[in-house]
């Protein structure tokens, strides 16, 4: 059951969710894929700089038409007073500087862990 501005669980009420902020930093090659992420404003909420970073590492950054141009952007995630959603925008830092053809990260990542797995360092 769920009041307004008060989540209750187990007929106990329980505080709204503060707001929580959190910023990465990510450079984006030219497909798009975040290429790598840099911390740049915390929470100061593990569990959430944690989901957050997750998301930012696994994000494919393009315009609407589809195309995607290689830089570097800002992550921005907010957690709203009382409310269990997530809003993310992106911003434009820079474009360029970056490899375009870079893998990405979660690429990068999932190769590393095949070859870990067949006992290749």
């Amino acid at each position: 059951m769920i009041a307004t501005g008060t989540v209750v669980a187990s007929n106990v009420a329980v505080a709204p969710l503060p707001e929580r902020h959190a910023v990465y930093v990510v450079a984006i090659n030219g497909r798009g894929q975040v290429v790598a992420v840099k911390p740049d404003v915390s929470s100061h909420d593990r569990a959430f700089d944690a989901l957050t970073y997750g998301n930012a590492l696994q994000a494919f950054i393009r315009t609407p038409d589809g195309q995607a141009i290689p830089g570097t952007y800002a992550l921005e995630y907010e957690l709203a007073p009382g409310t269990e959603s997530v809003r993310r925008s992106v911003r434009l830092l820079h474009a360029g500087g970056v490899d375009a053809n870079a893998l990405g990260a979660v690429v990068r990542m999932r190769s590393e862990a095949e070859r870990k797995a067949h006992g290749h360092r």
